[in-house]
């Protein structure tokens, strides 16, 4: 089990009291949806209910709706409760299924009936809370009224009574369509302690890091900083300021990857946290000015109005690479002020422990392996993935995405990439490594291969940065190739020809 699941329910624990809770099942062991499926009894007639009967049946599951402090006394759940969740199932209302898959992934002692209810309910029979989620997904349903405040309650639940945000203000009606798929991973808010204007060292004077330790490296207005993962991906996320701009690091451990956005929102700096929450296995953010949520790997807030933060160019490579490129560099050092295992891997194990999406996530696009890394670009208004093996082996790879032409270029295997526009110019290979590696192209002519662009050694003209994300095949093409998706997707991305 997830060591954030099992210190989230230690604490759930003792909020309770004398309430006896049941260990969350199947929320890191992944069961695909298929394998799942069992004898499918006829659904029930979809009815509406009225919305003050509706209401009072969400009441009737959750009895400390008006104050989390009744919690000690309705758990393990009573009589009524359990008879609330017979009567959804009976119903024949499915805007219930989503209340009931909440309830059925705490399992705070109701799994049996809850689970009786949505089959009943539903016509289907899923084997496991986490396949219960993935069905949802398969299957949306509008939620009944009053679901937000009574969703942010019972997860009110998991948190402590000091906790900044709280639910009530993350989850609101604003969340739309995504409210029933958002479930909490096992943390509270910030559980993760992001890390807030780190202390960087010199990069030559820096004695922790090996020279193959994977690092995502900034540049802003000329100032260069890593962040090694072996640090980032214990605390989520990194707010910071480099070179004057305000940044912000997103490391989403379940996506496989980093990403690295401009803060500013309408000219104004925007401090982050992590929620404590997923969307289809990519962890959400919030922003402590406004309390919405983020997707970790898009940068785009969740729900209404709709906010994109502006993407910057992150390396994802080697220390030493990283050195060689940015002899200068500062790098984010272990004295954080919180006690973590900065050992090289020992945040990322409980990911590598399994081939599967760490949470529930669906629809899978079944192209690749969802957990194959991927390098993921956007322009011209399309979008298109290409595999890192692939990337990382024919090292220039020329496309046309939408209207743009561009360039991907890699160092090589476990490396930095980077996709740049290329208008008309050809390149045929990469020569020299580090602050010395230059792009050739078909007249022989030298570009530098920077984060923001390639750079004409001669005559100085550039060829601007695409945005591009590294991560799992299963978060990138389950953000980009949706019909949410905005702009428009290229809805047959291709490998690398």
């Amino acid at each position: 089990m997830h060591r954030g699941v099992r210190a989230a329910l230690l604490l759930a624990s003792a909020l309770l009291a004398s309430a006896c809770i049941a260990t969350p099942r199947g929320q890191l062991t992944p069961t695909p949806l298929a394998a799942t499926a069992t004898s499918t009894p006829p659904p029930v007639t979809n009815v509406t209910l009225p919305a003050a009967q509706a209401e009072a049946l969400l009441r009737r599951t959750v009895c400390w709706l008006a104050d989390p402090a009744l919690a000690p006394a309705c758990l393990p759940p009573q009589q009524d409760a359990l008879l609330a969740i017979e009567e959804m199932g009976r119903s024949g209302d499915r805007r219930f299924t989503a209340p009931l898959v909440d309830l059925i992934a705490l399992e705070l002692g109701w799994r049996v009936p809850v689970d009786a209810a949505l089959t009943r309910l539903t016509g289907a029979s899923v084997s496991s809370p986490r396949a219960w989620r993935e069905w949802l997904a398969h299957h949306p349903t509008p939620p009944p009224p009053g679901y937000a405040a009574w969703k942010a309650r019972l997860l009110a639940l998991t948190a402590a009574s000091t906790q900044q945000p709280k639910y009530d203000v993350l989850l609101t009606e604003r969340l739309g369509a995504a409210l029933p798929l958002i479930h909490w991973i096992g943390v509270q808010p910030n559980a993760s302690r992001p890390l807030v204007t780190p202390r960087p060292v010199s990069g030559r004077a820096s004695q922790f890091l090996a020279a193959t330790d994977v690092v995502y490296g900034i540049v802003a207005n000329e100032q260069a900083r890593a962040y090694p993962q072996r640090i980032v991906a214990w605390h989520g996320l990194v707010n910071d300021t480099l070179g004057g701009v305000p940044v912000v690091l997103s490391h989403c451990l379940p996506c496989g990857g980093a990403v690295a956005f401009d803060r500013r929102v309408g000219g104004r700096a925007l401090d982050f946290g992590t929620a404590g929450l997923a969307l289809h296995s990519r962890t959400l953010l919030f922003d402590a000015q406004e309390s919405r949520l983020w997707d970790a790997l898009t940068g785009e807030s969740i729900g209404e109005p709709r906010t994109s933060l502006t993407w910057l160019p992150a390396f994802t490579t080697t220390w030493q690479d990283w050195l060689a490129r940015h002899p200068d560099t500062t790098v984010v050092d272990t004295a954080t002020g919180v006690v973590r295992d900065y050992a090289a891997g020992a945040a990322t194990v409980d990911v590598a422990a399994s081939a599967a999406p760490l949470y529930p996530v669906a629809p899978l696009d079944g192209r690749y392996q969802p957990r194959e890394p991927v390098f993921g670009v956007a322009a011209g208004g399309a979008f298109r993935a290409y595999l890192v093996s692939e990337a990382e082996s024919r090292r220039v790879i020329h496309d046309r995405l939408g209207t743009q032409d561009i360039v991907v270029l890699s160092e090589g295997r476990g490396l930095a990439i980077g996709a740049y526009k290329a208008d008309g110019v050809q390149f045929q290979r990469l020569e020299g490594t580090g602050v010395d590696l230059v792009a050739i192209d078909e007249h022989g002519e030298r570009w530098d291969m920077r984060e923001q662009a390639l750079v004409h050694h001669a005559t100085r003209k550039t060829l601007a940065a695409v945005p591009w994300r590294q991560a799992y095949w299963f978060a990138w093409s389950g953000a980009y190739l949706t019909p949410a998706s905005t702009p428009p997707v290229d809805a047959a991305p291709r490998p690398p020809q």
